[in-house]
């Protein structure tokens, strides 16, 4: 009987090895389908827009309308570049992503190897790109960003919240009437300093430009940048109704319409986010360290930061 039982393990063992090299075989054959279909896609001839941005600010309306007024482009929009971030993105979808139907097949071709391919598409190209980023105020972004990552679920007396960001992972349940515990898991457990960190690690990592350390027209709202190998043209989310069609023709010589981008969100989760921004309350010093910052003192005029403190402490304790 012991015998059998090894023997049936052995078995087991041996047919789990050839599932997972087989399921690797199919998720390497269908990355390089993608790939290929993408390179098969761009027209080499056109000079290359990169919307490379951190997430929340934006970005996708840019896109749409460059997308939607611009023929003369290829137009490509991304959030994330570094090497070593796509690594660790790849681990954890190939365990855990990868023939999981619960999960988007958007997860890994836009979030993994869009950005893969994009970077192997980068050292081939041997003329200046143009790069366009956004800022944001943090605050805001922050609160925007939080949602973005939350799976929501409605029970008849509660909501059930859970996170999707393997950084900041969390499972929690409230009364219908109480967020207190979802306010709690934001103030204290979830980053406030992602747009630093994008900077630092995305913008300054794949491109060695510090954007902190070049000046900015606040009161223009945007800023152009020429260097070596790219352009970078840099906008001011708050501003962007204003500005873009002026930004636009200075950067990439086309008028063009800024068209806003649809909310993919459901409508009870948008219920909650608008709540959620009306009614938290943040300790002084969460908003003083935030708006206080080299970040938003770089990007904004001293009236726009006041409009934004006097926004904030309406909502401090």
């Amino acid at each position: 009987m012991l015998r059998n039982k090894k023997h049936i393990s052995i078995h087991v063992h041996f047919f789990k090895k050839r599932l997972s090299k087989l399921i690797k075989s199919i998720y390497y054959g269908d990355k390089y389908l993608y790939t290929r279909s993408q390179t098969l896609n761009y027209d080499i001839s056109k000079p290359l827009v990169l919307i490379y941005t951190m997430g929340k600010v934006g970005s996708t309306s840019i896109y749409d309308s460059l997308k939607l007024h611009s023929s003369l482009f290829n137009t490509i929009h991304v959030h994330t570049l570094n090497n070593k971030h796509l690594k660790n993105r790849e681990h954890y979808i190939k365990k855990e992503v990868y023939k999981d139907n619960n999960y988007s097949r958007h997860i890994y071709t836009h979030l993994l190897w869009k950005p893969q391919w994009i970077n192997k598409l980068l050292k081939k190209i041997n003329k200046p790109i143009k790069i366009i980023t956004v800022v944001r105020e943090p605050i805001s972004r922050n609160i925007s960003l939080f949602f973005q990552w939350i799976d929501f679920e409605e029970t008849k007396d509660s909501y059930i919240f859970k996170s999707r960001n393997n950084k900041y992972p969390f499972t929690i349940e409230t009364e219908k009437d109480n967020l207190t515990g979802l306010y709690d898991i934001f103030l204290n457990h979830f980053t406030s300093n992602s747009h630093n960190e994008w900077l630092r690690e995305e913008l300054f990592n794949v491109f060695n430009k510090n954007l902190l350390a070049v000046p900015f027209d606040k009161d223009k709202g945007f800023s152009i940048i020429q260097k070596e190998g790219f352009n970078l043209l840099t906008l001011k989310l708050e501003m962007l109704d204003h500005t873009f069609e002026n930004a636009m023709e200075d950067f990439i010589e086309e008028r063009i319409t800024l068209v806003k981008a649809n909310e993919a969100n459901t409508k009870n989760i948008k219920e909650i986010y608008s709540r959620f921004k009306t009614e938290i309350r943040f300790p002084k010093s969460y908003i003083d360290n935030i708006l206080d910052s080299q970040y938003v003192q770089h990007f904004y005029t001293l009236k726009e930061i006041e409009t934004f403190k006097l926004k904030w402490y309406k909502q401090s304790f």
